[in-house]
């Protein structure tokens, strides 16, 4: 694996971390405000299409990270597993 490529998947999942932490305070912010008017007009702000994609991002997210948990730990045991750094000569 070329360095290159591990330069992508770090940048990769550093975008998909900043999407998971930013899409829950964009939500609150224009879907839910914490004030009357907001408390009002939320079930009517919360159909809309922003929200809504909001969701789709914070879900979409927390799938990228149950498959990186999948991943890294199908890598972590390959390591412990089939350690090749005792080989018998």
């Amino acid at each position: 694996m070329s360095i290159r490529s591990k330069i992508k998947g770090l940048v990769v999942g550093l975008l998909w971390i900043s999407t998971h932490y930013i899409t829950p305070h964009l939500y609150v912010e224009f879907c839910t405000p914490k004030n009357l008017r907001g408390f009002l007009l939320s079930p009517f702000r919360a159909t809309s299409q922003e929200c809504r994609l909001l969701r789709s991002l914070q879900n979409s997210s927390l799938d990228y990270f149950a498959y990186m948990k999948v991943v890294l730990t199908a890598w972590f045991i390959k390591i412990v597993a089939f350690d090749d750094s005792e080989k018998p000569d």
